[in-house]
């Protein structure tokens, strides 16, 4: 059941606003956060209660996934802010920014397709914020379509969507029975063969050879049926069509060549890198921003606000709310240059116990400690607390200014939770890793 306007979530860090729709994953919400600005939430059908112990090592999986998405910066990325468990409902939640609108509602605004110019910048944005990624998860998307792909207020493009697809491997997360990996029409081919965790970006070359198709011709270049049965039939066996196939003269021959190399079935005979495909579409120094208003995205000229084409100005069109800043600490905070997670001698006793602050300057032997650079991050003086019992390590939050986060998921202050030798805590925007030995 959806939530009601008003009603919060993630521990009341976040209000809802309105329902902007509902997908495999779940429910999703604009909202507004406790400092005032905009989110859009995204929480699963499922809850931690309903996961079988196999989906809960995929969910720690995704979650590890998504604390390295976070620190992805391009500015063809949508930025996540958070992702975890809320503490009411047991559902999964993800936090990301405000991304814009997604090409495929642009498409419904454009009446046939998009121009030829448009549509080729619109992929050489994606594969840019793709590239970014893959430097930091070296993983496929294995989820690109017009859905993931959003048009910012701004008139860039970003890629959303980074690890939702890894949920569809947890059969109870979905509204499906089927676990399949994206959308059947923007499959490769090794999707039906090789399964989810045996494809690399060349899936996420074929797709964007699906959406370039679907952007200028807003046909598809494979009719692939109503099921994933009849999707595998028609990607494994039928050759695709390229945009001038299915409308004569809609873009140019090269257009339409890297086209049908994009869509080959074989991954070998696709680009052999997301930097080549980059440089076919004219390298990072050709990206223009794109006309957001209603049936024109054209490019706008380098060094202008103004399309030429409709004579709209970019700063004039409701520019969505941008991303959260970092919260600003009401009270004096240590600046950390080194933060440490120190397990003083004698600390494995039971009931002893460990509060982290500034510790460089601790005395006696450290048998388990954990380092991070710091930098101008924050921690609180008094973030966490450890504590030794009969059943293994606690830790708590302390009341932290800026949360202390454990397998992607926010604590609840004052709460104990079990923690094992070698795993992350996130402490605000430091990550440390929890070591002890006896």
């Amino acid at each position: 059941m959806a939530r009601a306007v008003g009603e919060t979530i993630l521990d009341g860090r976040y209000t809802i606003d309105r329902l902007l729709g509902s997908g495999g994953f779940g429910d999703a919400y604009l909202a507004t956060s406790a400092s005032g600005k905009k989110a859009v939430v995204k929480e699963s059908f499922a809850t931690s209660e309903s996961l079988a112990p196999e989906d809960k090592k995929i969910l720690d999986r995704a979650a590890a996934e998504f604390e390295v998405i976070r620190t992805i910066d391009s500015p063809h990325v949508v930025k996540y802010y958070e992702a975890g468990f809320d503490s009411r409902t047991a559902t999964y939640v993800i936090v990301m920014e405000p991304a814009g609108k997604d090409l495929a509602k642009v498409l419904e605004s454009s009446k046939g397709g998009i121009p030829e110019a448009t549509a080729l910048n619109a992929i050489l944005q994606t594969i840019l914020g793709l590239t970014a990624a893959y430097k930091k998860a070296t993983v496929a998307h294995r989820d690109i379509s017009p859905d993931n792909i959003f048009l910012s207020a701004s008139g860039i493009v970003k890629v959303g969507d980074f690890g939702i697809a890894k949920f569809k491997d947890i059969k109870r997360f979905t509204a499906t029975t089927v676990r399949f990996m994206g959308k059947p029409a923007y499959a490769a081919p090794e999707c039906y063969k090789d399964g989810p965790g045996k494809v690399d970006w060349r899936a996420d070359a074929y797709a964007l050879g699906v959406v370039l198709t679907k952007l200028l011709t807003d046909r598809l270049p494979i009719e692939v049926g109503e099921s994933v049965e009849e999707a595998l039939e028609a990607v494994l066996r039928t050759p695709p069509k390229g945009p001038n196939d299915l409308e004569a003269g809609v873009c140019s021959d090269t257009t339409h060549k890297l086209v049908l190399k994009l869509l080959e079935k074989d991954p070998k005979n696709r680009f052999e890198s997301p930097e080549a495909l980059v440089g076919a579409l004219g390298g990072a120094e050709a990206v223009r921003r794109i006309c957001t208003k209603e049936g024109c995205h054209e490019l706008v000229d380098e060094g202008t606000e103004v399309c030429k084409t409709c004579g709209s100005s970019l700063k004039d069109l409701s520019p969505v709310p941008g991303p959260l800043p970092e919260p600003a600490p009401p009270v004096p905070l240590v600046v950390a240059r080194k933060a440490f997670l120190v397990v003083p001698v004698g600390a494995a006793k039971e009931g002893r116990r460990i509060a982290i602050s500034e510790s460089e300057g601790s005395k006696g032997k450290r048998i388990g400690r954990a380092e991070v650079d710091a930098g101008d991050r924050f921690i609180s003086r008094k973030h966490i607390v450890l504590v030794r019992k009969r059943d293994g390590w606690k830790v708590k939050d302390c009341g932290s200014l800026n949360g202390t986060y454990l397998k992607a998921s926010a604590l609840v202050p004052e709460t104990e939770y079990s923690v094992e030798d070698g795993e992350a805590l996130r402490l605000g925007e430091v990550m440390v890793q929890f070591e002890a030995r006896p």
